[in-house]
């Protein structure tokens, strides 16, 4: 009677987890294969990295954009020090970095992740351009 309790308290604990994961890889799924929005495309092609891409790669292009858009669904991007809200813009090229080596790979998007913590300075102290720190650590330079 016991065994038979155990067993089927095993197969419902396997059952659940299963249906878990079935449920994360289907939400997945439908954020890779949403399409990317012309803004958004036009906010990549400004970056080195995606340029690169681009220009060899087109399959892993749209690898890319796939991962991006999960990234993004299951990880929530913050200003760390002031509060301030975090733009697409800078959502994306952290993602883009983020995503770069997942290309072409089975992943679980950093499972242990669930927010990553950005430091936006408005004017970098040799006066040039608005720059931020991936993860809130600031550059030598």
């Amino acid at each position: 009677m016991i065994l038979l309790l155990l067993a089927f308290a095993l197969a419902a604990l396997f059952s659940y987890f299963f249906w878990i994961n079935h449920q994360v890889k289907k939400r997945r799924l439908t954020f890779f294969n949403r399409p990317f929005s012309p803004s958004e495309t036009n906010i990549l092609r400004q970056n080195t990295l995606y340029q690169k891409i681009a220009s060899t790669h087109s399959d892993a292009l749209k690898n890319l954009h796939g991962h991006i858009n999960v990234f993004l669904s299951e990880k929530k991007i913050r200003n760390k020090y002031d509060g301030k809200a975090v733009t697409k813009e800078k959502q994306l090229l952290v993602a883009l970095e983020a995503c770069f080596p997942l290309i072409n790979r089975e992943t679980n998007y950093y499972a242990l992740i669930t927010e990553v913590d950005i430091d936006y300075n408005e004017q970098t102290s040799l006066g040039g351009p608005k720059t931020f720190y991936p993860t809130g650590e600031r550059l030598n330079r």
